[in-house]
């Protein structure tokens, strides 16, 4: 396709000069935000429709940013940059809807424009947005490593975003002072961004309160929520429902009513998940001590369906606590939700409220786990299933994604360099920014097949498959087996098993991929001991 060079307006910007104009002006002042809208509307009426978008994301009511931004693409064909800005709004407004697999896809058409542009005032923010996707499935662990990495290589202007979360994963696994110190960094300051700036303190009130400082978290969480109903978004429940739950657990507050009053009012123009904060203040505050472990149950259950885990395991966490306290029938319900989720968040183990409780609480109620999660078929045809439900392979279209997810069912202990994988995928790409860019786009769509990106995840220099069955795996097992036991009647049953897995050939859907060759020589000299030379 040609892309028609840039237009420039008589006023001397591109369209999407303005509408960037635009959003750091409304991240900074709403007023000078709106100002700026209504000149652009007489100006440029897409560019106005863009900021609109932006401005409902804002205040955080994505279906009518949805329709509205749906509304726009056709009209910004060739034009790849303000495009690249309202896929990334889509791709928020779809994430605050609680359709995570959408706003991933809207990330994603972010990367792509981002790499043919070249620019890495777009890269990095594209990168980062997906990495905030990875952090609300919960997958802390593999994403705090990537973290780890990324700040070394994310120039300094785009660093705020990025330390921002990780600042919130070395809270949730047990490191508040660090996180503390990292919300506490001049770069934050420098940005200009109100929105930003504000969200860092709502996490500093956090990580406050997890370090037993209970009075400066409650005023630090207070002043955040007046800053986002300032700037009129109604995001303002979120700081607030978590002063709530200091002053309901220990009678600290340092809230007006009048504060609390007007949050709740603006929360009425928002998405599900601010809907489901200002339940969650409505819990806090009520008087009836016996309903409200329900009601955050209820809570909890909203947020996770929203994709906002933290919320959703500090309500759940806090339900569990009030049901204990005042022996609730509902305690059994909200233990069996919470139990997948407690061994995710350590880092509150130590907090002064929940924390004696969690730690007494989770060896009654955690999982144990039973089978693996993860079950392939390679010999005759390739089939996979998670959690005892099928995966469409057809569903992973990108057959280099495919093939690395293939690579890692056959592999030893299913781990592999990620050298190692952009050799075999792309040998003529070097394993610079560049390769590694397309590494991780290839291992989040391997990520959103499984449905679960815990199953795949990055320790150092290595990708790992978690929890993982495969049939050629079981084969081995059992030929081994077999030379170590010494009945013979047992020996020929576990041949007998392992020749009713031997008997198709090792994934035939990939008939001349090298890497496959070698396992399938393993697998045919295993052949060859349980039914001779003729296989």
């Amino acid at each position: 396709m040609h892309w028609p060079e840039k237009v420039i307006y008589n006023f001397g910007m591109t369209r999407s000069e303005l509408v960037f104009t635009g959003a750091r002006l409304f991240r900074s002042s709403l007023q000078e935000g709106l100002v700026f809208l209504e000149e652009t509307r007489a100006k440029d009426p897409i560019a106005s429709s863009v900021l609109e978008v932006f401005l409902l994301v804002l205040r955080r009511q994505p279906e009518p940013a949805i329709r509205k931004g749906l509304r726009i693409i056709p009209k910004l064909e060739g034009d790849l940059e303000t495009s690249y800005f309202l896929f990334n709004e889509l791709g928020k407004a779809y994430r605050d809807a609680g359709r995570l697999d959408l706003a991933e896809e809207y990330f994603q058409r972010t990367v792509e424009i981002s790499e043919l542009i070249g620019k890495p005032n777009l890269i990095y923010p594209a990168y980062t947005s997906l990495y905030f996707n990875k952090f609300f499935r919960e997958d802390f662990v593999s994403l705090y490593q990537e973290m780890k990495a990324y700040l070394n290589r994310v120039p300094k202007r785009f660093r705020p975003r990025a330390l921002y979360l990780f600042a919130i994963l070395k809270l949730i696994l047990g490191k508040p002072a660090d996180a503390l110190r990292i919300l506490s960094d001049p770069a934050h300051e420098a940005t200009d961004n109100q929105l930003h700036s504000l969200a860092v303190k709502e996490m500093k009130g956090l990580a406050l309160r997890t370090m037993g400082l209970l009075e400066e978290a409650a005023r630090c969480l207070t002043e955040s929520a007046e800053g986002f109903l300032d700037l009129g978004s109604s995001y303002a429940v979120f700081p607030l429902s978590k002063a709530l739950c200091i002053q309901k657990f220990t009678g600290i507050s340092v809230l007006s009513q009048g504060l609390t009053e007007a949050c709740m009012r603006l929360s009425d123009t928002g998405d599900e998940a601010t809907l489901t904060a200002a339940k969650e203040c409505e819990a806090y505050l009520s008087p009836d001590e016996e309903g409200v472990p329900e009601l955050l149950l209820s809570c909890a259950r909203s947020y996770y369906r929203a994709f906002q885990p933290l919320e959703g395991f500090l309500a759940g966490s806090a339900a569990l606590l009030l049901a204990w306290r005042t022996r609730s029938a509902a305690f059994a319900e909200i233990a069996s939700f919470l139990s997948p989720h407690m061994a995710l968040y350590p880092g509150f183990r130590d907090d002064p409220i929940l924390g004696d409780f969690l730690v007494r609480a989770e060896p009654l109620i955690s999982p144990r786990p039973k089978t693996p999660r993860i079950k392939a078929n390679l010999i005759g045809q390739m089939t996979l299933t998670v959690d005892g439900f099928p995966r469409s392979l057809d569903s992973l279209r990108n057959r280099k994604a495919l093939r690395i997810l293939v690579y890692l069912l056959l592999t030893p202990e299913h781990r592999m360099a990620y050298d190692h994988i952009l050799s075999l995928v792309w040998p003529r790409i070097k394993p610079n920014k560049g390769g590694m860019n397309r590494l991780y786009v290839n291992i989040y769509q391997i990520r959103r097949f499984l449905g679960d990106s815990s199953l795949l995840v990055k320790r150092g220099d290595f990708y790992q498959l978690e929890d993982v069955w495969t049939d050629i795996s079981e084969l081995a097992n059992l030929i081994d087996k077999a030379d170590r036991v010494q009945d013979p009647d047992e020996r020929r049953e576990i041949l007998a098993s392992a020749r009713e897995i031997a008997k198709g050939e090792l994934l035939p859907e990939f008939p001349y991929d090298k890497y496959i060759e070698e396992y399938r020589q393993y697998y045919d000299k295993m052949r060859k001991r349980l039914f001779g030379e003729s296989g």
